[in-house]
């Protein structure tokens, strides 16, 4: 939580091999794409408590953010809808209205069937899961508070460490002059 303790970690499984493209775009951005785009530094801007919680806007940090993934001009297209959100404690990438993922991802904290279609499953948390526990009863659909923030990101490639790097190119500002 920002300014406060930090909640946990969580641990997840990605499906490479069912959506190769999407799982990379994850990857890159919890890895940071080395031009100041990353995971870390962003929040959580949507938390609605036993349902879905909602992060990854690496340009925005609000939701309203398109990333295009390193050298591309465009983001990269919703490879494939092949699983359905029919579980609790699945990793889904939002697809936009063009049909394109941009790094926006949700945790989901019970079936939203509402969500197929419009969103690729592209993982799982690994459970049991304390952190994913005590994080699914937190937040509120109408309140922005607590603000969780992703402080780091590691991942293990055979057995070397890879830790994200903070996202230093934020744009909050501009976000709110078009916003009001």
């Amino acid at each position: 939580m920002k300014n406060a303790a930090i909640i946990g970690m969580v641990a997840v499984e990605l499906f490479t091999d069912v959506c190769p493209a999407t799982c990379r775009l994850f990857l890159e951005l919890l890895d940071g794409d080395g031009l100041g785009h990353g995971y870390v530094g962003t929040q959580f801007f949507r938390k609605v408590p036993n349902l879905y919680w909602s992060g990854g806007d690496v340009i925005y940090d609000n939701g309203f953010g398109c990333y295009a993934q390193r050298g591309r001009i465009r983001p990269i297209p919703a490879e494939n809808y092949h699983f359905s959100h029919s579980m609790p404690g699945l990793l889904s990438m939002q697809v936009s209205s063009e049909g394109c993922v941009c790094g926006v991802f949700n945790i989901t904290f019970k079936p939203l069937p509402q969500f197929d279609l419009k969103n690729v499953v592209f993982g799982r948390i690994i459970r049991p899961s304390s952190t994913y526990e005590v994080i699914r009863k937190l937040g509120s659909p109408l309140s922005s508070y607590p603000i969780i923030e992703i402080v780091a990101t590691r991942r293990k490639v055979g057995s070397k460490c890879i830790r994200g790097s903070r996202n230093t190119v934020l744009n909050t500002t501009s976000m709110r002059k078009v916003m009001y």
